[in-house]
């Protein structure tokens, strides 16, 4: 059995803990593409247009049935039990089918492809509105942490400079209004620094809320080729959507 110093032992241990920190941030990676899937299930706006899947689906189905609307069956019972009370009774039943008018189906089915159409630009419009609003969240708070640490480094070097003249101011070598400025300049650096801090914490507060999570992607950087790609615009696309749906619902009316 082999007995290593307890100085080793920490610094095994410690190493250890590095490894098994790393490994665990490793496994929690997110990408931007995670990031922005969290964003738009976070949304309301892409909630609400999610739903409206549900709504074009059963606009299918009845484009598609055999009736325009569900058969109904009706029952009728009569009786002179409370007028001359001779025993007479009439039932009757009935069944009332709708039949699709001519063109009424084609014209249907048109709308509710329209409807489809109308819905996937809606939420392809809304992803990239969400996309827009996650941007500037994500860039806002990169570049508020970026400025706090700007501001931490100033605080810092303004607090080494304010030790350094007090040392001097000491041994006589400088006069006491040096000091004076050194500590002015550190409590304006001290502001800005608490200045820079806030901004972190409303820009954090701005991203969670937007995505629900504290956590940035490893690689904010966007794909170019997604937008090169892209044909269409989806705003344009879902304005020619609503277009051809209103030219549908005409053509049904």
């Amino acid at each position: 059995m082999h007995c290593f110093p307890l100085g080793m032992k920490r610094r095994l241990a410690v190493t250890l803990l590095t490894v098994a920190l790393a490994a665990a941030a490793s496994a929690q990676a997110e990408t931007l593409r995670e990031v922005f899937e969290k964003a738009w299930a976070n949304s309301p706006q892409g909630r609400t247009a999610e739903a409206k899947r549900d709504e074009v689906a059963a606009s299918r189905t009845v484009a598609e049935s055999w009736f325009p609307a569900a058969p109904k069956i009706d029952a009728f019972h009569r009786t002179d039990r409370w007028n001359s009370d001779l025993g007479n009774q009439e039932s009757e039943i009935g069944i009332s089918i709708p039949l699709w008018l001519p063109g009424q189906k084609a014209a249907r089915r048109s709308l509710a492809e329209a409807d489809g159409a109308e819905n996937e630009g809606d939420i392809q419009a809304t992803r990239l509105a969400v996309a827009g609003e996650l941007r500037r969240a994500l860039w806002t708070l990169v570049m508020a942490r970026s400025e706090a640490e700007v501001a931490a480094e100033r605080l810092k070097t303004a607090l080494g400079l304010e030790a350094d003249v007090g040392r001097r101011l000491k041994v006589g070598e400088i006069a006491r209004s040096d000091l004076l400025l050194a500590r002015q300049e550190t409590a304006s650096a001290r502001a800005a620094a608490a200045d820079a801090q806030l901004g972190v914490v409303r820009s954090l507060q701005r991203y969670r809320v937007l995505t629900g999570t504290d956590r940035l992607p490893d690689n904010p950087q966007e794909p170019l080729a997604v937008a090169v790609n892209r044909a269409v615009d989806p705003r344009v696309a879902a304005g020619q959507a609503v277009i051809e749906r209103a030219r549908a619902a005409l053509k049904l009316a």
